[in-house]
């Protein structure tokens, strides 16, 4: 394990998702991970959505404009790793550009539903762009099963495609 002052000196961990505010999940969970981990390190938040959770009642959220995302990545020092959880929808194609120049490693773990219900990220089949991006992919074991189905769909699709346009000869 490095420290801020040894390999990657200055390098701060982005962590990128929703704000729970509560703290059980969610950009604020990340970073009292990274700072256990690693208590010297920089991180840098950058909030997609906002959250309502807890009391048992399904989770609701509120994602900020691609305006407001590009603003906080403007402010953003240079990263030494990138962790990428909650990502609504309407933000997948915007943070994929974002995060499109980066060098450093990208962890994804997606989101899609809250664990006490609620839809709260884009689909499965949406945050491609990001997936294609990512350097580990953390999914949960539901999370884990509908991307295996998104993925499953695509391939049929070409699979389908492929074999069509050999039947046809045009391959």
């Amino acid at each position: 394990m490095t420290t801020a002052t040894e390999g990657g000196a200055g390098q701060s961990v982005w962590l990128i998702g929703g704000l729970d505010p509560s703290g059980g999940a969610g950009v604020l969970r990340d970073s009292a991970a990274a700072r256990a981990v690693e208590p010297t390190r920089q991180t840098h938040t950058v909030i997609t959505t906002f959250t309502a959770q807890g009391d048992g009642e399904p989770a609701t959220g509120t994602p900020v404009s691609a305006a407001i995302l590009r603003e906080q990545f403007a402010r953003a020092p240079q990263p030494g790793a990138i962790k990428v959880g909650l990502t609504p929808a309407g933000l997948v194609e915007p943070l994929a550009e974002l995060l499109s120049t980066a060098t450093a490693p990208i962890v994804v773990d997606p989101v899609l539903s809250a664990t006490v219900g609620g839809a709260l990220g884009a689909t499965a089949s949406a945050l491609g762009p990001l997936l294609s991006m990512a350097t580990v992919l953390t999914p949960n074991l539901p999370e884990l099963c509908q991307l295996s189905d998104a993925a499953a769909a695509t391939l049929r699709a070409v699979s389908y495609t492929h074999l069509r346009a050999h039947e046809t000869g045009r391959n």
